[in-house]
């Protein structure tokens, strides 16, 4: 359920708040009286809002047990959200609802709410517009259907590094740099067909 994060709490602070938030219209969802302001951003286009309230809320994310057999869904509690802007999704592919945050921050998904698990992340991306991907974390394994083949045998790791300029919009010189970035060699690298 969701409830707003109030200005100087522990959740607060761990989301780097930026201001401290009064919206002076009726509470709803991203719209309460001194709630911590936290910085929304999409990267894709360089948008950026600043003082956005921080919520917490329940999320549900699809999990599996043998690493192919459907479980439950496992429930995230106290998920840290913002309601942003519309604009923020500018660039974004049809349909898409929302920014998933997985920075090297203490409030991204990966670092606070999946605490048992390696942090290490597969994203399979889909060959066409009319297909899904999907992002799995911990170690795997990874089993997809038909083939039932353990797919980190077939995929290529890549160490996630830390840039020394930051590249974000917002940012404080003597805080750490929270992007994640991967090694590109330009040489080995090859050109993409034209649409």
């Amino acid at each position: 359920m969701y409830h707003p994060v109030h200005c100087n709490s522990c959740s607060c602070k761990r989301a780097m708040a930026v201001s401290c938030v009064d919206c002076y219209r009726p509470c709803r969802p991203g719209c309460t009286n001194q709630t911590c302001g936290v910085v929304a951003e999409n990267p894709l286009v360089s948008t950026v809002t600043v003082g956005v309230s921080l919520g917490e809320d329940v999320v549900a994310v699809p999990s599996i047990i043998d690493g192919s057999s459907p479980a439950a869904l496992a429930f995230i509690l106290r998920f840290p959200i913002t309601c942003g802007a519309t604009y923020l999704l500018e660039g974004l592919p049809k349909g898409v609802n929302g920014i998933l945050g997985l920075a090297r921050t203490e409030t991204a998904l990966h670092t606070t709410h999946i605490q048992l698990i390696a942090h290490k992340f597969a994203l399979c991306m889909p060959s066409s517009t009319a297909a899904k991907g999907v992002m799995i974390f911990g170690n795997g394994p990874y089993i997809f259907s038909p083939t039932h083949d353990d797919l980190p045998k077939s995929l290529m790791y890549t160490p996630l590094l830390v840039n020394p300029v930051s590249t974000s919009p917002v940012y404080s010189e003597a805080g750490p740099f929270v992007e994640h970035f991967i090694g590109v060699n330009p040489s080995e690298s090859m050109a993409l067909p034209s649409p």
